[in-house]
């Protein structure tokens, strides 16, 4: 598998990521909110909101497995999802030439569909991305797309109003 490229505003990304401060702490209700619900409503068994770093993919949320996971980032989906604004959907992965032989298809979690949707911060970078994944193939109607969508505008909305209230806190 050959490793994911790097978006051109990397170092901008990277400083947004920094500044909102999402690393710390990691796991927090108003985002594990929104997995929950993706997986409900979605009836993926796995939801996620995960944020890349330089080197990592990191699990800001997640439901259906457990939390704190970590992957190397040249590896990660979701590092080729934050490459552009619209969804990435892959309904087979053992069809999908550039995935099939990923670790995580290849063995790992075993995924065989996954459908993610980059997460933008104020500024237009794209520090995550929550994500769905099974075990099964799935074909992804437009309905889903767009709830996908709809839920990744609200992680978006948690990013930025707690970014506008640490600047509120700061200027005070």
């Amino acid at each position: 598998m050959t490793p994911s490229p790097i978006p051109e505003n990397e170092e901008q990304r990277l400083n947004t990521l920094e500044q909102l401060k999402l690393l710390s702490p990691l796991h927090e209700d108003r985002f594990d909110r929104i997995t929950r619900i993706a997986s409900a409503v979605l009836g993926m068994p796995v939801a996620m909101i995960n944020l890349i770093t330089a080197r990592e993919d990191i699990n800001k949320s997640c439901y259906g497995m457990a939390k704190g996971a970590k992957n190397d980032r040249r590896v990660s989906f979701c590092s080729y999802t934050i490459l552009s604004d619209e969804p990435m959907v892959i309904e087979n992965t053992l069809e999908h030439e550039q995935f099939k032989d990923h670790p995580q298809v290849a063995g790992g979690m075993n995924i065989r569909s996954y459908a993610g949707m980059p997460i933008r911060a104020a500024d237009g970078t794209r520090p995550g991305a929550l994500c769905l994944v099974d075990t099964k193939p799935h074909k992804f109607s437009e309905k889903e797309l767009q709830i996908l969508k709809d839920l990744s505008h609200w992680a978006e909305l948690e990013i930025n109003a707690a970014a506008h209230l640490q600047t509120i806190a700061v200027t005070n």
